[in-house]
């Protein structure tokens, strides 16, 4: 099998808001790929602030990957992905 290949993301903003509040933390997601290669079932692993979370699944919901093959054919298969929000320090 070879597994889903990125080719295209967008990156969480980082809004003012919240880093004058100075959140920092971290967003764990994971998403089923479809044959497509777009983004279907989207779930929190871990989460260290809801609001980091909506930043990180806005941006997730719009990466689009190579599918994963088996045998050639493009199947369904899971990719996790880690969101990091730090402060300039």
């Amino acid at each position: 099998m070879d597994p889903p290949v990125l080719i295209s993301r967008r990156e969480a903003t980082y809004p003012d808001e919240v880093r004058r509040q100075r959140i920092e933390g971290s967003v764990v997601v994971q998403g089923t790929v479809s044959t497509e290669g777009v983004l279907g079932e989207i779930k929190v692993l871990e989460s260290s602030d809801s609001r980091l979370t909506d930043l990180a699944l806005d941006a997730f919901r719009v990466w689009r990957y190579k599918p994963a093959l088996c045998a050639g054919e493009p199947i369904e298969a899971y990719v996790t992905a880690t969101f990091s929000f730090k402060l300039d320090r």
